[in-house]
């Protein structure tokens, strides 16, 4: 029966159903533990129902409570809010407009940079970071405002959108600001370094001028050529990548002072790569006119060795001739002391003819000139021109008589080659004889050798002079020497026929 009752009428304390399973199995606790309690008096049965009664209405009144408290915190924020927003606008409208008042100025030098990134990011980003956390406050009191509802909601959605649109412009621009600040800077580092560079290839290039000035020699040329290569193949790229860089970021800030710097640094860099290429232009024309030089000092090095050949040729053959006609003589008394045919007796000067003559002119007079003068192809000409006449002197009789002699030394070969074991030569008294006529006819050939040699190193010279003085100033040497010539050489296939065209040429 106290079970039915206290169905009706629940005591303080009881707990009421719901529809949460958990709070269920609490219930039927409760109502068990209930079933184990003493039973109530009617008495306490209805204070029990006061009380409950009682906390059900101060339940209500909390509730309501709750809700009053909400909604005075709700109009408290819009009354914070609607006064905040127009000193956030008045900072915005005053302050902000103030801290972007400049933000066009990039500044000329990497200093003005840094002394502008230092303002921004100093006092103005402390101000404009505390001035963010209020914004952000107020937008998010105004999210609430709009949650929870309220009768100005409609009046002051207006002004939270205009104040969310206007810090946020404001606070992109500051963010730009900051950021075109560093494009500016890099602009500045491209800028100092780009014209490092036009400083530095500018010292390069007087140095390598300077240097150039006394390069006389082709390997010193490439040198200074492949220094300056490896220079412009090391830096000038970089140098290009600055200007692209500069001129971007100039292009991008929309800066005329940044664009007319970028502008200069671009002709800057224009000029001296122009000048650059100039300069290795003009290396190169160096090197190829050195080289030349060069080539052509080897070539006039050669032809001189050659001419001097020539002369070495001349001296050294003029003592072994020498030689020779000292052996010729030798053997003139030795022939005349022998007992002789008959046909041979007396005839010795037809044999010899004026050898000691020819002797005597080269040995004494001829020899010793050359030996002392003939170091220059001109001072050997000089040496012909002085010994022309006593040479034509000696060699017009040696020559006139040569084809008798020659006769005799034929028609007595036998005899003669017994005499020259006796005597003890090397080789027939005729092949000494012969000599004079090889000797004569030698020295025009040697003279054209150099005469040549010194045509082609393109000096004036003497020689053609003395060639010509030499070979026509006596017309009838060189036709003796011509007709002697081809008589021995007819007897003779060892020797060699002289023409008239090699003697005239």
């Amino acid at each position: 029966m106290m079970s039915s009752r206290r169905g009706w009428a629940p005591a303080r304390g009881f707990p009421t159903t719901t529809g949460d399973p958990v709070e269920r199995l609490n219930q039927v606790s409760s109502l068990q533990e209930l079933h184990r309690v003493p039973a109530l008096s009617p008495d306490q049965i209805m204070i029990e129902t006061q009380l409950y009664k009682v906390d059900q209405q101060l339940q209500g009144l909390l509730v309501l409570w709750e809700h009053r408290r909400g909604q005075l915190d709700t109009s408290r924020r819009v009354i914070e809010f609607k006064e905040a927003v127009p000193e956030v606008t008045a900072w915005l409208e005053t302050r902000g407009t103030d801290m972007l008042k400049n933000k066009n100025n990039f500044g000329r030098s990497k200093e003005e940079v840094l002394q502008l990134l230092t303002e921004h990011d100093g006092s103005d980003d402390r101000e404009v970071a505390g001035m963010k956390t209020k914004v952000e406050s107020l937008l998010a009191s105004y999210r609430l405002v709009e949650a929870n509802g309220h009768r100005e909601l409609n009046h002051i959605r207006g002004t939270a959108s205009s104040l969310e649109w206007e810090w946020t412009r404001f606070y992109s621009d500051m963010e730009q600001r900051h950021k075109n600040l560093h494009l500016s800077l890099s602009f500045q580092d491209y800028l100092f370094e780009g014209s490092n560079w036009v400083q530095k290839t500018r010292s390069l290039l007087d140095s390598l001028a300077q240097r150039t000035e006394s390069v006389d020699r082709s390997e010193e040329a490439a040198e200074v050529r492949d220094e300056l290569s490896v220079y412009v193949a090391c830096t000038v790229q970089e140098q290009e990548d600055r200007v692209t860089e500069a001129k971007r970021i100039s292009t991008e800030l929309h800066s005329n002072v940044l664009v007319e710097q970028a502008a200069q640094i671009e002709q800057s860099t224009r000029d001296t790569m122009r000048d650059l290429e100039c300069f290795r232009l003009e290396l190169e024309r160096l090197h190829k006119k050195l080289v030349q030089i060069e080539s052509e000092k080897d070539r006039e090095r050669q032809l001189t060795k050659q001419r001097e050949r020539v002369l070495e040729e001349m001296l050294q053959t003029e003592e072994t001739y020498v030689a020779d006609l000292k052996l010729i003589e030798k053997c003139r008394p030795r022939f005349v002391s022998e007992v002789l045919p008959s046909t041979l007796k007396g005839k010795e000067d037809i044999i010899f003819s004026n050898i000691q003559d020819v002797d005597a002119f080269h040995r004494l007079h001829f020899l010793p000139q050359l030996k002392e003068r003939a170091t220059t192809t001109d001072e050997a000409a000089r040496v012909f021109i002085e010994c022309a006449d006593d040479m034509t002197g000696v060699y017009v009789p040696y020559c006139k008589n040569k084809m008798a002699s020659e006769d005799l030394l034929t028609s007595h070969r036998t005899y003669l080659s017994r005499m020259q074991s006796m005597f003890g030569l090397q080789m027939p008294l005729s092949s000494l004889l012969i000599k004079p006529i090889q000797r004569i006819t030698k020295y025009p050939l040697l003279l054209k050798d150099a005469i040549r040699y010194t045509s082609l190193l393109g000096q004036p010279t003497a020689v053609l002079e003395v060639f010509t003085l030499w070979c026509f100033s006596s017309r009838n040497l060189p036709h003796l020497v011509i007709s002697t010539s081809h008589y021995v050489t007819v007897n003779n296939p060892v020797q060699r026929e002289v023409s008239p065209e090699a003697i005239h040429t």
